[in-house]
């Protein structure tokens, strides 16, 4: 859908590679993205408020120290292409990349989805993820956004806290952390890691002895 309107401009976009690293610089992954040039974005033309799920290093502190204090299980989620998950609430458009063929498709594309690089997608994604998670039974804390709790009759009480695309879930027991992995990969694809051994640049060391 090509833009007639001079209220909406379209901004260029651009292929990004990467190879991603663990906390003991092994490469774990190739990544590519389409990435839109989001820093020619107009203020309240193309978008409102700027913010992305991240949670205070205290929060982080306090959930480790309390976990490793109680034995919980602590396991790490990576949410796949997570932007990509909630709808632009805006009417944008997006030129498509050099590489594109335009006999396939149209130079000039309206942009449906949260595409990285646009100054709303951290905030679309965390409204997204803050939906999906009041849908299988977490509760925001009023302390921190970012931190969740889910409460089960049987698989007692469990934590996910969120930092953009890295969830944490830690529980009492490895049953309720299981359940709420399979909970949230029904609704989002995801990266079951197992326990956590590096979170947003940490390295996670634990001697369960």
């Amino acid at each position: 859908m090509k833009a007639n309107n001079k209220q909406h401009k379209a901004i260029n976009t651009r292929f990004v590679f990467d190879i991603k690293h663990d906390a003991e610089g092994k490469m774990t992954r190739y990544k590519a993205r389409l990435v839109a040039q989001g820093f020619k974005q107009v203020p309240k033309r193309d978008f409102d408020e700027t913010w992305a799920p991240l949670p205070s290093a205290a929060t982080i502190r306090v959930l480790f120290a309390v976990a490793a204090a109680t034995g919980w299980e602590v396991h790490h989620v990576y949410v796949k292409t997570a932007f990509l998950n909630a709808k632009i609430e805006k009417e944008k458009y997006i030129h498509l990349p050099d590489c594109i063929e335009p006999e396939s498709v149209e130079e000039m594309c309206r942009l449906n989805l949260a595409l990285y690089g646009t100054k709303q997608a951290g905030r679309l994604w965390g409204i997204k993820l803050d939906k999906e998670l009041n849908e299988i039974g977490a509760l925001r804390s009023h302390v921190d956004p970012c931190l969740y709790e889910w409460c089960h009759f049987v698989n007692w009480r469990v934590f996910i806290l969120e930092s953009v695309d890295d969830l944490i879930v830690a529980g009492e027991k490895l049953v309720g952390v299981a359940a709420v992995k399979r909970s949230v990969s029904a609704k989002l694809e995801v990266s079951d890691v197992g326990e956590v051994h590096d979170f947003i640049g940490m390295k996670v060391m634990r001697d369960h002895e």
